[in-house]
């Protein structure tokens, strides 16, 4: 796993510790994390998740990371390290363990160590600051989740359930293995799907 992958894989896990649909740069990587975490959003128990409450489960991610609630994320208001959420971990120990059996473990401890280092606030305020201004807006935070809430939306009636999360799960799949990417998105080079 590159650094650029980690980078991207933790915050997607990060961004979407609440979040009901997706996010991430790098392909579809944050769909298969915040896919995870669709039930988390689903705050009245319908199986669906609703635009609104993608929104209120962003909202309050961002909130715990505008200390000073003037709407704006700026470096001092971060932690040195962004933390792994549990859930990312345990993907994480899975992967591990499957590339132990498959490359051995000295590259699999490779990249767990990298992985559980978290992501450095100021890796974090490049990756969402769009406009370069020293400050993550909510708009700049929830970009990404809300553009690929709207593609899994497949109906465009403002809600994605069940259905349209699995079906958009299967165009994500799709995607990648037309790319040549592995689970985590880097490129399988041995063609062994692994």
């Amino acid at each position: 796993m590159t650094a650029k992958t980690t980078l991207a894989a933790t915050i997607a896990a990060v961004l979407l510790a609440t979040a009901g649909a997706s996010a991430g740069d790098h392909g579809m990587r944050g769909m298969r994390g915040g896919f995870d975490h669709f039930g988390k959003a689903d705050t009245n128990g319908d199986g669906a998740v609703s635009k609104a409450e993608m929104t209120a489960s962003l909202q309050a991610h961002f909130d715990k990371y505008d200390a000073n609630k003037d709407g704006k994320i700026i470096l001092a208001e971060l932690p040195k390290e962004i933390p792994v959420p549990e859930e990312a971990k345990a993907k994480m120990q899975e992967h591990y363990d499957r590339m132990v059996e498959k490359r051995g473990k000295e590259k699999a401890d490779k990249m767990m160590e990298r992985f559980s280092k978290g992501t450095s606030r100021i890796d974090f305020l490049a990756r969402f600051d769009r406009d370069n201004d020293e400050a993550i807006s909510f708009a700049e935070f929830s970009a990404k989740p809300l553009k690929h809430f709207e593609k899994a939306d497949s109906n465009s009636d403002g809600t994605v359930t069940a259905a349209e999360k699995e079906e958009a799960m299967e165009k994500m799949r799709e995607h990648m293995k037309e790319r040549g990417h592995r689970k985590w998105g880097k490129r399988d080079r041995d063609q062994d799907n692994e």
